[in-house]
């Protein structure tokens, strides 16, 4: 009988169903959670202390928050296709930094920024506003986009919820991520709540403004943490083990 050594490989460790599990589990989470926390107090601390135009300088588009948004996918998006060179799991790492692409494009406005107006109002394609020759263009690219998220949501929707099942760090800071997201943009038709019970209709406005922008912002770095969470714990998946296999 003779021991044989089979060599760990990433397809033992990481494929396209499961999820890579961190050995240290929720712990890991303390050092992003922090940070989010961090950014997410700043943004609100500084905003509030700055009044007239340096506020609105803070919170513009081209302003330091929008900016730090934007640099978290730049840096979301080039950490996943670097990393999609080690070969793991390159299909759902290319798909998700396609994915990251798509929100840097959304932060910096890409949907009316090149077009006759935003891409996503139904107008554009329906009135005589925009070119055909545009609204063809447009049509590719969005049917495009459409199929890359249904390709991966089918691909991949059981893996996120067995990952939040399991409470693998990764999964839930994009989980978290993508709710502080989505808080963010519901703010701005959340004026409203902030009249009922008797804040003045500016200042509403101003307090919207600085809790979406800060939310954007936080929810970004949430999901830069959820990369260099799931790069961490698919490369330890991959680390070089030996397996005997008696013959």
């Amino acid at each position: 009988m003779k021991s044989v050594a089979v060599p760990y490989t990433a397809s033992m460790g990481v494929g396209v169903n499961s999820v890579p599990q961190e050995t240290s589990r929720l712990g890991s989470l303390i050092p992003p959670a922090i940070l989010v926390l961090l950014v997410l107090g700043v943004c609100m601390v500084t905003a509030f202390m700055l009044e007239g135009d340096a506020r609105q300088q803070f919170l513009a588009e081209s302003g330091p928050i929008e900016t730090g948004s934007a640099l978290s996918y730049v840096a979301i998006t080039v950490l996943l296709c670097g990393f999609s060179f080690w070969r793991v799991d390159r299909r759902f790492t290319l798909q998700t930094a396609a994915i990251s692409a798509l929100l840097l494009a959304r932060e910096l406005d890409c949907h009316n920024r090149f077009t006759t107006e935003g891409v996503f109002r139904s107008s554009f394609y329906f009135r005589n506003n925009a070119s055909i020759s545009e609204k063809i263009i447009v049509s590719i690219i969005m049917i495009g986009i459409i199929i890359l998220l249904i390709d991966y949501a089918r691909r991949y929707a059981g893996r996120y919820i067995r990952g939040a099942l399991s409470l693998t760090p990764w999964v839930l800071c994009v989980g978290a991520g993508f709710a502080m997201i989505v808080l963010g943009k519901a703010m701005d038709s959340s004026t409203w709540a902030f009249e009922v019970v008797g804040v003045e209709q500016q200042l509403s406005i101003s307090l919207i403004n600085i809790l979406e922008e800060s939310l954007e912002l936080a929810g970004a770095v949430a999901l830069l943490c959820a990369s260099v969470l799931y790069i961490r714990s698919a490369l330890r998946e991959r680390s070089p083990r030996a397996k005997p296999l008696n013959s």
